[in-house]
């Protein structure tokens, strides 16, 4: 009897297992249909799975980084060692530490130099038994490779971004123009001009792309220009506008003035010049951006404020008081946001609130020194300066207000370049001074972005 009640539990017992087995997988099969998983984005180009790539890491979505970075080593160039420390990071964190750590040896083996020994990113790589082995290796190759520098790729610091350039450039005109360029630069696709100024001069030029004329269009003696700091196309109403401001040298003991003009883009000829109230003094502008809807965003550098000129009130007033240090450039995404450069990064700039927040970013993507920037579809773009003094055109990709990823667009900036650019449709110019063939040809390059 006590073997028969005994024989019964234990059945009892392995129905209850069984039933629970089948509960469980019901819920994951229900689970499933709820929630099905997220296909990878489709992409053939090689960069443009880097960006997808990028843009899912730094939403924390490691499965598709790793998906997304395995197609980028797939469709791009053979062996490179970026891509290949691209699928590390994301065989790491995506819980593939083994795979990780074979491709970390096979990077060493080459000499390229990773941060797997003390970045977040490879924690769970450094957790294997084999890692002492490959830490060893990695040391004796960063050894070898500052006996001879030159035998070694690094990964990237500010410098040069581990992300490789993925940016087409061309040469979109040159032209024999000592010291142009200076301050501002903007193209009127409708005619095929580019607006060019040097602050000295107080006046601005107009390149034609087709002639490669350079002709005057308006001076300071007509438009009562101070030295230009720069200037932007509004082409939905034919305006250009631009700042100026007076040097600090001449102004003596009061405030060094400053103003903003307005003029007509065909002929030049000016149609307003706003002075700086004074209940704004002391104010230095030296930026301009125009909004969809037709405002004019101008930049405050000496009192570290965004101010706003709407054209039908005629007047000048406060959008926001930025708390930033020198604050060197702005660029309107939308009717709202602006973005402000500084030495040490970018803000967001709500100007409906007059919120201030700095635009956060992966680890990969450094945002300090910024000397002008411009915006284009969901990107920003401008020039960089590095701590070297060196300056670079670059390419910032933005998702969901988070600058993910970087494309360096052109590192032939010398150090005496003047931060000049403007972006017209899908279209980045920039202006540099040749440091081959003539001394004095400035040249404007475009880059096509997709």
């Amino acid at each position: 009897m006590r073997s028969a009640r005994l024989y019964f539990c234990c059945e009892l017992a392995r129905a209850a297992a069984v039933f629970a087995a089948i509960v469980v997988a019901a819920n994951s099969l229900w689970a499933a249909q709820d929630n099905p998983p997220v296909p990878v984005p489709a992409c053939q180009e090689w960069r443009d799975c880097q960006r997808l790539a990028l843009d899912a890491y730094a939403r924390g979505e490691y499965e598709r980084f790793h998906d997304l970075a395995w197609r980028t080593v797939q469709t791009g160039p053979a062996r490179d060692p970026n891509l290949m420390y691209l699928l590390a990071r994301a065989q790491s964190l995506s819980g593939r530490p083994h795979d990780a750590l074979v491709m970390l040896g096979r990077l060493s083996d080459v000499g390229f130099v990773t941060d797997a020994a003390t970045g977040d990113d490879f924690q769970a790589v450094r957790q294997l038994h084999q890692w002492v082995e490959l830490e060893a290796a990695m040391t004796t190759g960063a050894r070898s490779a500052n006996a001879s520098p030159s035998a070694v790729t690094r990964p990237a610091d500010i410098s040069a971004p581990f992300v490789p350039a993925a940016v087409h450039v061309e040469e979109a005109l040159r032209i024999h123009a000592t010291g142009l360029g200076s301050a501002g630069l903007a193209y009127d696709r409708v005619s095929s001009r580019f607006v060019v100024t040097d602050a000295g001069l107080r006046k601005l030029m107009i390149i034609d792309e087709r002639s490669r004329h350079l002709v005057d269009l308006v001076t300071s003696a007509s438009a009562g220009f101070y030295d230009i700091t720069g200037l932007e196309i509004d082409p939905l109403r034919g305006d250009l506008w631009v700042v100026s401001a007076e040097p600090a040298a001449t102004s003596g003991d009061r405030a060094a003035a400053s103003a903003l003009h307005r003029l007509q883009l065909v002929s030049g000829h000016p149609l307003d010049r706003i002075p700086i109230p004074v209940d704004l003094q002391p104010c230095r502008l030296v930026d301009v951006a125009v909004t969809h809807e037709g405002s004019v965003l101008v930049l405050d550098a000496a009192r570290s404020r965004l101010l706003s000129f709407r054209p039908a009130a005629h007047t000048l007033t406060r959008v926001a008081t930025l708390h930033l240090e020198s604050p060197t450039s702005i660029a309107t995404a939308g009717d709202r946001v602006v973005y402000v450069a500084h030495p040490a990064g970018i803000a967001r700039v709500d100007t409906v609130t007059g919120g201030v927040k700095s635009l956060s970013s992966s680890r990969d993507v450094q945002l300090i020194g910024f000397e002008r920037i411009r915006w284009a579809r969901d990107s920003l773009v401008g020039v960089q300066r590095l701590s070297d003094g060196t300056r670079r055109a670059v390419h910032i990709k933005l998702v969901d207000g988070r600058a993910v990823a970087m494309d360096v667009v052109d590192t032939d900036l010398s150090a005496t370049d003047h931060p000049v650019v403007t972006v017209s449709g899908d279209e980045f110019y920039f202006l540099v001074h040749q440091t081959d063939g003539d001394p004095g040809d400035v040249v404007i390059r475009r880059s096509r972005m997709r």
